[in-house]
C-alpha cells in the first residue's frame, strides 16, 4: 500500500510539473507576443520532441533533445563569439523548455501506466481472494485450496480415495482470439452450467483461473472413478455446447487432468492441483 501511495504521489507531482511548465510557457509567450512567429516555431519543435519522447521512450527522446540543444547551442555560441552579439533570453528559454517538457510528460505517462498495472494486479488478486466468482458464481481458487485441505485431512483420517479433476479448453489461445467478448462470456457460463449438471450434487465445481479458464472438481473416488466422471463430462459437454447458438461455429473441446491424493508425496492442496494440471497436458 505504501508503494502505491508513493506511486500516486509521484503521479501527482509529475502532473503538477507538467501544468507548471505549461503555465510558465504560456506566460512567457504572452509577455513576448512581439516574437509570435519565433515562439510558435519553437513551440512546434517542443511539441514534436514531447510526442517523440511519449511514443519512443525516454532514451530516444533525450537523444533528440540533446541534438536540438546541440544545434541551438551552436547557434548561440556562433552569435556570441563570431558575431559579437548578446544572446537573447528567448534562445536560452527555448533551449531548456523542450527538454523539461519532454521529461515531465514522460514521467507523468510512466507513473500513470505503472498505476494502471498495479490496479490490474490488485483487481486480479481481489478476484483470486474472493470466495465466489462474479461471473459464474462458482467457488474460486481460494475456496478450492481451503476445501481441499479439509478433503485431504478427511481422506487421510478415514483412508478414503480422493481425486481432483482440472478442466481447460484445448487451444484456448486460438479460441480467445477468434471469439468476441460476448461469445467468451457465453462460453464461460455454458461450460460452468454443464460441469455443474455433469457431477453429483455433493461434488463441488470450482473455477480456479478466470483468465486462463481452468475449472476444478473434488471427488471422493479413485482414478478409475475419475475417468468415468471425465467421460461423462465430455459426453455432456459435446451434447450441450453445440446447442449454444453463439458458439456453434467453433470447435470447442475440453482437456482434463486427474490426480489422486497421495499423502506421501502431496503435502498441501496446491500439490494435488498442480499434479492434475500436469496430467491434463497428456490428455490428447
Amino acid at each position: 500500500m505504501n508503494r502505491r501511495n508513493d506511486r500516486s504521489l509521484l503521479t501527482d507531482l509529475s502532473l503538477l510539473g507538467v501544468l507548471l511548465l505549461f503555465v510558465v510557457t504560456t506566460l512567457y509567450m504572452t509577455l513576448t507576443a512581439e516574437n509570435v512567429l519565433l515562439n510558435a516555431m519553437y513551440l512546434g519543435i517542443a511539441a514534436l520532441l514531447v510526442i517523440a519522447t511519449y511514443f519512443t521512450g525516454l532514451t530516444t527522446g533525450l537523444v533528440l533533445n540533446l541534438i536540438f540543444i546541440f544545434v541551438q547551442g551552436t547557434y548561440m555560441l556562433y552569435t556570441a563569439v563570431a558575431l559579437q552579439q548578446a544572446v537573447e533570453f528567448q534562445l536560452v528559454f527555448w533551449l531548456l523548455m523542450p527538454l523539461l517538457l519532454s521529461i515531465s510528460v514522460y514521467a507523468l505517462t510512466v507513473n500513470q501506466q505503472l498505476l494502471q498495472q498495479e490496479n490490474s494486479v490488485l483487481q486480479r488478486e481481489k478476484r483470486q481472494l474472493s470466495i465466489l466468482d462474479e461471473t459464474t458464481h462458482l467457488r474460486t481458487l481460494t475456496a478450492y485450496l481451503e476445501d481441499t485441505a479439509v478433503y485431504m485431512d478427511t481422506a487421510k483420517r478415514y483412508e478414503l480415495p480422493l481425486i481432483t479433476i482440472t478442466l481447460q479448453f484445448r487451444y484456448f489461445d486460438q479460441l480467445q482470439r477468434l471469439m468476441t467478448a460476448d461469445q467468451l462470456h457465453d462460453l464461460i457460463l455454458a461450460t460452468s452450467e454443464i460441469l455443474k449438471h455433469s457431477t453429483r450434487g455433493e461434488d463441488i465445481v470450482y473455477i480456479l483461473d478466470s483468465d486462463n479458464l481452468t475449472w476444478g472438481i473434488l471427488l471422493y473416488t479413485n482414478t478409475a472413478g475419475g475417468r468415468i466422471v471425465r467421460d461423462r463430462i465430455d459426453r455432456h459437454f459435446e451434447e450441450e455446447i453445440g446447442k449454444q447458438a453463439t458458439l456453434q461455429q467453433f470447435d470447442i473441446q475440453l482437456r482434463a487432468g486427474i490426480a489422486e491424493y497421495d499423502q506421501t508425496k502431496m503435502k498441501n492442496a496446491r500439490d494435488l492441483m498442480d499434479q492434475a494440471e500436469k496430467e491434463s497436458n497428456y490428455d490428447v
